[in-house]
């Protein structure tokens, strides 16, 4: 029998997700740094309780590949956290030294927190990937889980490449507030997807 309580909890968690990918996203428009790293921060945070949420329903034989899928999600919220908190408390109220700045801030790309960052998405991404071989009867989240985490995984490559060190770090540039957006536009529907799935499962008790 599954339990109604492990799959409530994965339907608030998940659209608790999706509400925060949504907010993120109008940050990105309006330019509010500090609140989109608070609400990643949150994002992080529903996103491990979904996993885990998930996990509690599976079947047996997919129990292996979810236990991964939920590990992978704890290095995802570790990292996520550590970088986002640094950024709305140290980094906003410090003052630290343009040096300090170098490495703990978000941005610009060439500091090591950036690169901290990117593996701790890099993570998420493995995590939708697995999820995504646990899930039953919607092809449709299937299918945008395994998207997202192929294309996911592949932005561990670049802080690996010389020339993401040699990025221009002019505000002008929207490079990256696009790559985000677009990001928010693939990952809101597996979060809503994931909502309607645990509801899903509700009928079938």
């Amino acid at each position: 029998m599954l339990n109604r309580t492990n799959i409530n909890v994965g339907i608030i968690s998940a659209a608790g997700a999706g509400l925060c990918t949504v907010l993120f996203a109008i940050f990105i428009i309006i330019g509010a740094d500090m609140c989109s790293y608070f609400i990643c921060l949150l994002l992080s945070i529903f996103y491990l309780v979904m996993s885990v949420s998930n996990n509690s329903i599976v079947k047996d034989s997919n129990k292996m590949i979810s236990n991964i899928a939920v590990v992978f999600a704890v290095i995802y919220c570790t990292l996520i956290c550590i970088v986002y908190y640094t950024q709305i408390s140290f980094v906003r109220l410090g003052n630290p030294s343009k040096e300090v700045l170098s490495i703990v801030a978000y941005f610009p790309p060439k500091t090591a927190f950036f690169a901290i960052d990117i593996l701790g998405y890099t993570f998420l991404a493995l995590s939708t990937l697995f999820i995504a071989f646990t899930i039953e009867k919607n092809k449709i989240l299937k299918i945008i889980l395994i998207t997202h985490g192929i294309v996911g995984t592949l932005g561990f490559i670049t802080p690996l490449l010389s020339y993401f060190y040699k990025m221009q770090e002019n505000s002008s540039d929207n490079t990256g507030s696009i790559a985000l957006f677009i990001w928010c536009i693939l990952f809101i529907p597996i979060c809503f997807l994931f909502a309607k799935y645990f509801i899903n499962k509700l009928s079938e008790k």
